[in-house]
């Protein structure tokens, strides 16, 4: 037992140092002397929370972001206080376990004290987001920001022949194209315009067309992930800040694209209306701290809007919005699952 704890508290340590000094270069809330000190913070902390009965959002957030902060800073402060070979290291780390989880408790308790929309699940992991404070103000996100905007100036294609051969064709193109960042950006431009082409003409592609382009694509860029985690320095960071935006790009698309036939009533197979609930409950389901950290203000708007109807998007699904109570309560039930999961992943 002792050396289970003294390992995983060791362990904890080396994973959150990369985190403080990246979540605290631009606000660092808490420093402390000693374990002494940083335990009595996260007991008054524990004490605070008790007291809280319910929330917002907004308030809501800036728990959990201050919980982060303080989380963090008191890891490396009994890490670095106390050898790992000390039975004082064991005992220390035991109760320090036991109060976090305590902590963890209480937040989820907060959280879930009443009903939560999509669009509070969106906007909690925006406003909470550690890393988002820093990353809007890189340059390689900027850089990035404007490099997808340059995307919305090309012409989709509109022969649905023409756009099935060109697409299988750039997907199955020779995986050079991917081995510097101009060639990756010029590959994404094309590939943008492909998948904005591929959408705005969806329910008239077939089904294993649709499987066999959703499939090439995941193994390329998979590909080039590969290829990514390679490099190193100022590269690697501009790399990964695009292909995380041009996640986000493509799943924020995939949801309006459904909102869009919805509300104009298209009729829908069965097989159409379940990849219309998937496409529109995904960008809700994969939003992580990374993928938050670089969205762009319009997204999280298109976020926000389609969070906010989201009961009355998929009532609609169906080809008529009348079965709004049955709506409501699928819609209930996902907001709840999302909204733990993400307190279980983050805290």
């Amino acid at each position: 037992m002792k050396k289970k704890f003294i390992g995983l508290f060791s362990l904890m340590a080396v994973a959150v140092m990369s985190l403080v000094i990246f979540s605290c270069s631009s606000k660092k809330i808490y420093s402390f002397n000693n374990p002494d000190e940083a335990m009595k913070v996260c007991r008054e902390k524990l004490i605070e929370l008790k007291h809280i009965q319910k929330c917002d959002i907004d308030d809501l957030s800036d728990i959990i972001k201050d919980w982060t902060y303080l989380r963090d800073s008191s890891y490396i402060c009994l890490a670095r206080s106390i050898p790992i070979e000390s039975t004082e290291n064991n005992n220390l780390a035991l109760d320090y376990f036991k109060l976090t989880d305590s902590i963890r408790t209480e937040i989820t308790r907060i959280a879930t004290s009443e009903k939560r929309s999509m669009k509070d699940i969106v906007d909690l992991k925006i406003q909470s987001s550690i890393a988002r404070d820093t990353t809007l103000n890189k340059k390689t996100y900027k850089d990035a920001v404007s490099l997808f905007e340059s995307f919305d100036n090309t012409n989709i294609i509109t022969n649905k022949d023409e756009l099935l051969k060109g697409y299988k064709k750039l997907l199955t193109s020779d995986k050079n194209v991917l081995s510097n960042s101009n060639k990756i950006s010029n590959f994404l431009k094309e590939e943008d315009r492909y998948f904005r082409s591929w959408l705005n003409m969806i329910l008239q592609i077939p089904n294993e067309d649709l499987q066999y382009i959703t499939e090439e694509t995941i193994n390329l860029f998979q590909n080039l992930n590969d290829r990514i985690e390679k490099t190193n320095g100022q590269l690697n960071e501009y790399l990964s800040t695009i292909l995380n935006m041009r996640f986000n790009r493509r799943i924020i698309q995939n949801a309006k694209t459904c909102v869009d036939n919805i509300n104009r009533g298209v009729n829908l197979n069965e097989e159409q209306k379940s990849n219309f609930r998937w496409m529109l409950i995904q960008p809700f389901t994969v939003l992580d701290e990374r993928l938050v950290s670089v969205l762009t203000k319009d997204q999280i708007k298109d976020l926000q809007e389609i969070g906010e109807d989201f009961p009355a998007i998929l009532s609609k699904i169906d080809g008529n919005d009348t079965d709004q109570d049955r709506a409501s309560k699928l819609s209930d039930i996902l907001c709840s699952y999302f909204l733990k999961y993400y307190l279980k992943t983050t805290l």
